[in-house]
């Protein structure tokens, strides 16, 4: 059965506030699945017909694909800009618009940053927004690796409970190092925050 893909529809009780987008799109190749919702984190708010235009395809198959992405939790319709239309008992109805756009809720990630005079941790949503944030300011300048890994949790942890989350709750961490690194090995060859070279990382 093809999924509905108008921009109005009366039956949606309340729409969710459309955020700003995110974007450029990653990339123009890939599963359409992946390029739909690059698409809507991109533009923050798009309706169904738009994207299928975007992205060249039918929108028999924009439709399926963010039925899927809406089971799946990662898009939410929400009110997309409203744009001239012809039809105007529509405007004058004052129906919404409805377009679609990324949960914010749907994820979150952490990125840090470790220097010499403080550790800064922000924890992002999916849909690319500031979910919490801390710094923490530093005394000693070199540390042990473990002493510095206390840091890391200590910072991770602070802006995790600024963004109301529990550390469980990150789907992924990255970590800002100053020094030489091999990361493909993992490896901390040297750095300036640290008292001798690590092991693995």
């Amino acid at each position: 059965m093809a999924a509905n893909i108008s921009d109005h529809d009366s039956d949606v009780p309340a729409l969710a506030e459309a955020r700003p987008g995110c974007g450029p799109m990653a990339s123009a190749e890939g599963p359409l699945r992946r390029r739909v919702l690059d698409a809507v984190r991109a533009a923050g708010a798009a309706a169904r017909i738009d994207l299928a235009k975007e992205l060249g395809v039918s929108p028999a198959s924009v439709g399926a694909i963010t039925a899927e992405l809406i089971e799946a939790g990662f898009v939410r319709e929400v009110e997309s800009p409203r744009r001239e239309s012809r039809r105007d008992g529509d405007a004058a109805r004052g129906r919404p618009r409805v377009g679609l756009g990324v949960r914010p809720e749907a994820g979150f990630v952490a990125g840090l940053k470790l220097s010499d005079h403080a550790h800064t941790a922000v924890v992002m949503d999916f849909a690319g927004g500031v979910a919490g944030e801390a710094e923490l300011p530093r005394g000693r300048l070199r540390l042990r690796s473990e002493a510095l890994l206390d840091e890391t949790e200590a910072a991770v942890d602070a802006a995790v409970g600024a963004a109301g989350l529990r550390r469980g709750d990150l789907a992924a961490v990255g970590v800002g190092l100053p020094g030489l690194i091999r990361h493909g090995e993992g490896r901390v060859l040297w750095s300036p925050l640290l008292r001798r070279t690590t092991g693995p990382g």
